[in-house]
């Protein structure tokens, strides 16, 4: 009956995946799109097809055909993801284990390219299809290996619980089945492998065992370096307590077995030198740090914004992981021989995480590099989960809770950000809250993840006071940009303002304006040429100015709400009056002698058209 269950689970999780796979296809983009993926996998067609891996110009030539507009100027062959250290040679920023594990796949793809008289280039469907799929079944691996450490500690039921939580609630979900290109996919199957064979060395230990323990170790390391302390997880497996007598048996374990660490170091030292090689041939160097102008600051880790942070944390986004935090007290007290080890290798790659650049980990749906220690942090999650199926009826409703509610939330991200109507990378907690179980976005939406500011409800609100309406049909000798040429509507803001402008100052006290009250401000607005980048665009806001300082800065970005629906981020219509409005609250540090600004300021390269602005005070009713 368990082995029809465990058939059942998997089977449940294969046909979500390939449903999902089929219709909701971010993955088309992986490999001609850019950006990681793509940078993981060009070792394969720059090695066995295109020879150039230590130029990459061939290869870079033949992907824009299928992405012609794809180019940066970064460098002379208008990449980010390799840089030139001689003229003419380039080191590729990633490391080669990635496409190490992508070389059965694309091996795959490359004979049916020959067979089925498909373009041979490495870059065409056939080799983004078979790239894809393996991205999927290296999660699906680790998934089965992660069930097998599972039911060496807890009933078949939690382990089918944790699989499912993990496997359809989690980050690795959305990254099985949007990014399966990445790294992260690979190392969640290597973990979990890694953790059965250092069990069954510990077990039994053998020169064979240990050379592959080596062997992983050295693959997870050459795919992200940072993973190294994965060594870990075979030093300490068994390490019980802090007893001397304890502390002596470990070690005399190791010692007295030092031909099989021996063979461990070569098996690690074998996986590290295609790349060793790879850095002496393109850079002159055996070991060469190509993330040029990217690194840690290990005195500054952001890990509360990491673990909590609307943009990418990781409970937001895959809350479920928060059961393995209690499930920690269950694996010292169940006497696990690999609590030691998860626990140090959890904070240490926590820390590390959340010491990088950027912590918010673009391109994903929480922190990306946390995903791989999720087959860790099931073994916890199952100890809660087996306490809550054999305790009474309302635990294992919980339970039940637990899990259907962690595949419905991921269920809806993924779905929220495949239409657009979320961002994940830089939310926050207003936009994220709003958002929560919807499937369409309007504009008052978008205005609050601008904003950082809930936009209420326009019907629960009435008028206080009007303080502007300008229609600029009169001009204004404030206002020192008006359109003579060209004969358009309104004003015009010029581009890359280093000002603030068509700014309207109010006194704080003169107009009246209380804390617990509304700022509204509205204009029609236009652009000839909108910009679609969210960091470079026209910005419509209030701020307040103390006669010292400027504080409580509000604003929304116009150049996407410019079309007639705003359905998704990255809209806007070139030459389309459109209304943008918002409601900015009172800032609290607000005093009478303090002045209200409502502004413009245009960070793009191209002007924008403003007419009939309007300011407004409201209060709520």
């Amino acid at each position: 009956m368990n082995r029809l269950k465990t058939i059942l689970v998997f089977s449940i999780i294969a046909i979500v995946f390939t449903v999902l796979f089929l219709s909701v296809d971010r993955w088309k983009a992986e490999i001609i799109g850019g950006g990681d993926s793509w940078g993981y996998y060009c070792y394969l067609p720059a090695t066995f097809i295109h020879g150039d891996l230590d130029s990459l110009h061939r290869t870079i030539e033949n992907r824009r055909e299928y992405h012609p507009g794809w180019g940066r100027s970064d460098n002379s062959i208008g990449t980010t993801i390799a840089y030139e250290v001689t003229p003419g040679t380039f080191v590729n920023k990633y490391t080669y284990g990635v496409a190490l594990f992508l070389l059965p796949a694309f091996l795959i793809a490359h004979a049916l390219a020959l067979i089925g008289g498909l373009p041979a280039d490495g870059h065409s469907p056939v080799y983004i299809i078979c790239a894809s799929i393996s991205g999927f079944v290296y999660v699906f691996l680790g998934l089965i290996l992660m069930y097998r450490i599972l039911r060496r500690y807890v009933s078949s039921t939690a382990s089918h619980f944790t699989v499912l939580s993990i496997g359809l609630g989690s980050l690795i979900f959305y990254l099985g089945l949007q990014r399966p290109i990445m790294s992260h996919n690979i190392l969640f199957a290597l973990y979990p492998a890694l953790v059965l064979l250092s069990l069954n060395y510990r077990e039994a230990p053998s020169l064979l065992k240990g050379f592959f323990i080596g062997c992983l170790v050295g693959a997870i390391s050459i795919i992200r370096p940072v993973e190294i302390i994965v060594v870990l997880i075979p030093l300490l497996v068994g390490f019980q307590s802090f007893k001397l007598s304890s502390i002596k048996e470990h070690l005399f374990f190791h010692l007295n077995n030092w031909p099989k660490l021996v063979a461990a170091v070569l098996g690690g030292f074998i996986m590290c030198v295609p790349q060793l090689l790879y850095w002496k041939y393109t850079s002159g160097s055996w070991l060469y740090y190509s993330y040029h102008g990217e690194g840690f600051d290990f005195l500054d880790p952001q890990i509360i914004d990491g673990l909590f942070g609307a943009a990418n944390g990781l409970f937001p986004y895959s809350p479920i992981i928060i059961l393995s935090i209690f499930g920690f007290y269950c694996l010292f007290k169940q006497k696990n021989p690999l609590a030691l080890g998860i626990v140090i290798v959890c904070i240490l790659h926590t820390y590390i995480t959340y010491c990088w650049w950027a912590t918010n980990y673009f391109g994903a749906m929480g922190a990306r590099p946390m995903s791989q220690l999720f087959p860790l942090l099931a073994i916890a999650m199952a100890y809660v989960f087996h306490w809550l199926l054999k305790k009474n009826v309302l635990t294992k409703i919980l339970a039940l809770i637990f899990l259907l509610g962690s595949i419905a939330h991921m269920s809806m991200l993924i779905y929220q950000e495949h239409k657009g109507i979320i961002y994940p990378a830089y939310s926050n907690y207003a936009h994220y809250w709003r958002m929560l179980g919807k499937t369409e976005a309007d504009y008052l939406d978008f205005a609050t993840y601008d904003t950082n500011r809930n936009q209420p409800s326009p019907d629960k609100l009435k008028l206080v006071k009007s303080l502007v309406l300008n229609d600029f049909n009169q001009v204004d000798s404030s206002i020192l940009y008006v359109d003579t040429v060209n004969n358009i509507q309104g004003v015009i803001v010029p581009p890359k303002s280093t000002q603030k402008e068509l700014a309207q100052v109010f006194s704080v006290g003169e107009q009246n304006i209380q804390k617990g009250q509304y700022i509204y401000v509205r204009a029609r607005a236009m652009k000839q040429q909108v910009s679609h980048d969210l960091f470079q665009t026209t910005y419509f806001g209030v701020c307040w100015h103390n006669g010292a300082k400027t504080y409580g800065e509000n604003t929304i970005r116009v150049d996407t709400k410019l079309e007639e629906n705003v359905t998704h981020f990255w809209g806007g219509q070139n030459n389309y009056w459109k209304d943008v409005y918002f409601y900015s609250p009172v800032d609290y540090r607000v005093q009478d002698d303090h002045k209200l600004i409502v502004f413009f300021w245009n960070a793009t390269d191209q002007p924008i058209f403003v007419d009939e602005l309007q300011i407004d005070i409201y209060e709520e009713k």
